[in-house]
This record gives structure tokens, C-alpha cells and sequence, in this order.
């Protein structure tokens, strides 16, 4: 089949699929693709759970995703297990974020969590050398990434700039050329900055 033909069968796929999954399945379906590449349980359930779904529900609506394999499992058998949504679904999954109103929300949870977990994670890493906090901070450069573009994308340079503060050791061995970028964006700002905070 031609490119343009597959792509148009897995859409048809992934909107069949997504026809006959629960109100709570295409709930979290949705507010999973502000995750950039792979994400724990508990990651998730914190950013997809609020008032209108809970941590029981949303628990119960991942594994009805695996099991429908629109949301990848891996068993963690090289590290901690972790999810991940196939690129053309989270694509999908970020159009139904937006008609839902919901985008910029779930941006905001999705940062607001990283930037807490960089902060504690941070802390022991400048306690001394802490293996398991930089395996999870190395693990989730992606969502730290997306979490540091949003916050630049909303002009809070000092939020961003602690965010890269707090995981200064993981971008150095692990992501030094996007941490560049971004020191670059925020000396670019440097006039909002509160550098003496």
C-alpha cells in the first residue's frame, strides 16, 4: 500500500478502536499524549486523574488500553516499568485533547509534575551521587524537555530555569545539546529573570 493509504487505514484503525473503549478509557487516552515518550504508572495517574476520574478508574482504564494496545507496556525488565503511546496514536490522542478543551490543562499538570519530581530528584543529587534518582530523572529527559518548553512557552523563564537547575547533572551526561537550547532561550529572556531568587 502506498504511504499515504496506510496512514489513512491506521487512523481508521485507531478511531475504530477508540469507538469501543469506555467514557474513562478515551478520557485518559487523551490526557496520556502530553507524555513525551515513556512514562510510569504512578507519572500518569498523577497528571489524568482530577475531580471528574480517579486514581481507581484511571488504574482500571490503563490496563483496558493495554489490553486494546493503544497505550505499550514494557515489564521492566532493564528498568522500572513504563508505558508509552505509539506515535501516530498520541497524535491522535492530542487531537482529542484539544476538541475536548483540555490541552493546555493537562500541559500545565504534566509540567507542574515534572518540575516537582526534578525538584526532589534534584535535591538528592546534590546531596550526593544517587543512582536510582538519575535513572529516573535520565529516563524521563523527554517529559523533563516538554515540561522545560512549556514553561518557556509561557514566559515563566524563572520556573524553567529552576526546572533545569534541579536536573543540571542529567543534562550534562544525558541531553547537554536540548539543554543548551534551552540556557540559550532563557539568557535570551534574561531581563525576566529573577536571578538573585
Amino acid at each position: 500500500l502506498p504511504r499515504a493509504s496506510r496512514h489513512r487505514t491506521m487512523q481508521a484503525s485507531i478511531a475504530w478502536s477508540e469507538g469501543i473503549l469506555t467514557p474513562e478509557e478515551r478520557i485518559v487516552l487523551r490526557r496520556l499524549a502530553v507524555f513525551a515518550g515513556g512514562f510510569s504508572l504512578d507519572d500518569a495517574l498523577a497528571v489524568v486523574t482530577g475531580a471528574d476520574l480517579s486514581r481507581a478508574r484511571a488504574i482500571e482504564a490503563v490496563d483496558g488500553l493495554v489490553t486494546q494496545s493503544l497505550l505499550l507496556f514494557d515489564d521492566g525488565r532493564v528498568g522500572p516499568p513504563r508505558y508509552r503511546l505509539l506515535e501516530v496514536i498520541r497524535q491522535h490522542a492530542t487531537r482529542r485533547l484539544r476538541q475536548a478543551g483540555e490541552q493546555q490543562t493537562m500541559r500545565r499538570r504534566h509540567a507542574e509534575h515534572y518540575a516537582a519530581c526534578a525538584a526532589e530528584l534534584g535535591s538528592c543529587l546534590a546531596r550526593g551521587w544517587d543512582d536510582a534518582a538519575f535513572a529516573r530523572l535520565a529516563a524521563d529527559l523527554d517529559n523533563l524537555e516538554a515540561g522545560l518548553r512549556y514553561l518557556c512557552d509561557q514566559s515563566e523563564h524563572d520556573r524553567a530555569a529552576e526546572l533545569l537547575w534541579n536536573t543540571q547533572n542529567v543534562w550534562g551526561l544525558a541531553g547537554p545539546v536540548m539543554a543548551t537550547g534551552v540556557v540559550q532561550h532563557l539568557l535570551t529572556h534574561g531581563d525576566t529573570l529573577s536571578l538573585d531568587s
